[in-house]
């Protein structure tokens, strides 16, 4: 017989989290979305939708909305009886190769091939909603933001000081080096 786990230090109850409970079906995000025939959860629907998910709790939705307009997504093989109105809405992004080829072949929305499509979902959805340069400057920022806190609140006292002191040493270069660049001009300028 096994000796029963004794758990030892914080209580559990002092560091859960409410995690966000998990939706069924698409009707929580702010988008069309069609899901067809072909597609399966544990594939293409579960990776987009985990990425969908991911966005929308950390408002980038919002911003893609804000700036891009309504976006529409097809997975898998389903009729858009509003195909032209949701072009119209904003970008229209195409997943799986189960999709029906008068929708992945249109030259008006961005189809990301494979069947089915996993890794690639984010990086691609990125593309497909024209917001790849800003949307991967926007992650790198939030990894940052993110390895920052953490360092914060559980790093040790070495750890804090260089997560504070690497951007501020950063921050003092950059404007040296401005200032430097600034008298050079300058100078320059007065020898012309």
């Amino acid at each position: 017989m096994r000796e029963p786990i004794q758990f030892v230090g914080t209580p559990l109850e002092e560091v859960a989290i409410k995690a966000w409970a998990g939706h069924e079906d698409f009707r929580y995000l702010p988008i069309n979305i069609l899901v067809g025939e072909g597609v399966t959860l544990p594939g293409t629907i579960g990776h987009v939708k985990s990425v969908l998910d991911s966005m929308l709790r950390r408002g980038e939705l919002e911003k893609v909305i804000w700036m891009r307009g309504t976006p529409t997504i097809m997975i898998g093989a389903i009729d858009d009886p509003d195909f032209e109105q949701h072009l119209e809405e904003g970008p229209y992004v195409v997943f799986d190769d189960a999709a029906k080829p008068e929708y992945k072949n249109d030259p008006r929305v961005y189809f990301v091939p494979s069947h089915p499509v996993l890794q690639t979902a984010l990086p691609e959805l990125m593309k497909g909603l024209g917001v790849s340069w800003p949307g991967q400057a926007v992650m790198k920022w939030e990894q940052f933001e993110r390895r920052g806190m953490h360092n914060l609140k559980y790093g040790t006292a070495q750890r804090k000081a260089l997560t504070i002191g690497k951007p501020l040493v950063t921050a003092a270069l950059l404007v040296g080096g401005l200032a430097a660049l600034t008298r050079l001009m300058t100078r320059m300028k007065h020898e012309v």
